[in-house]
């Protein structure tokens, strides 16, 4: 048994290794969020010419441990260790009005996130490391933060897809709200402008090593 002292809110081994909680990380990345947000509300919202999007889904990720400010992503790991990824779906609380979110949020619509992992270097997939969430939203809340939590069993680069789904009140299936997430490589007040922040078009991807 490794023994384990504490430095802060933050445990670490005594083999120097950072040990975190779940809520640790998404305490961090809510913090992170909170003060572009309040980047965002500082500034002017533009009204766009178009239909404006109702949601939308990102990831960030991996990453093993909260590095002060702010997590930061690690794409090589070592079998065994344990990697999280955050899933953050938003809801658009600024036009049209009324908001996608005081709809959606006020009426405390169920959503689920999922993800599948699947191992490209053996081209197979990871049960294991899939699984989904479901959860309500909050009236007055527009963004969901879910830190997904994985421990890689197998050598290989591994690629993890996230999806959300919008249910309706009665539980059934709402059409026009599914999608999946894009991957973001940073934080800044663009977040909340759905649409226009700079993403990447892929899973996430990571190498695990022996």
């Amino acid at each position: 048994m490794t023994a384990v002292v504490t430095r802060g809110e933050m445990a670490v081994s005594r083999s120097g290794a950072i040990e975190v909680s779940v809520e640790q990380i998404r305490a961090a990345l809510e913090a992170k969020l909170q003060a572009v947000h309040d980047e965002m509300m500082a500034k002017a919202v533009p009204q766009t010419a178009g239909p404006a999007l109702w949601w939308d889904m990102y990831a960030y990720g991996p990453f093993k441990a909260p590095i002060p400010p702010f997590p930061a992503p690690n794409q090589v790991v070592r079998l065994g260790e344990t990697v999280y990824i955050a899933s953050i779906l938003y809801l658009n609380e600024f036009f049209p009005v009324p908001t996608s979110a005081s709809i959606l949020a006020n009426f405390g619509l169920p959503y689920t996130i999922s993800w599948d992992t699947n191992n490209v270097t053996s081209l197979s997939k990871e049960l294991a490391l899939s699984g989904s969430h479901t959860s309500h939203f909050v009236p007055g809340q527009a963004w969901y933060v879910y830190i997904i939590e994985l421990k890689p069993e197998h050598e290989g680069i591994h690629e993890v897809n996230l999806r959300g789904r919008i249910t309706g009140c009665n539980g059934e299936l709402a059409p026009p709200f599914a999608g999946y997430a894009t991957l973001v490589y940073e934080f800044d007040s663009s977040l909340f402008t759905l649409g226009s922040h700079s993403r990447y078009q892929g899973p996430v991807r990571f190498d695990v090593y022996r």
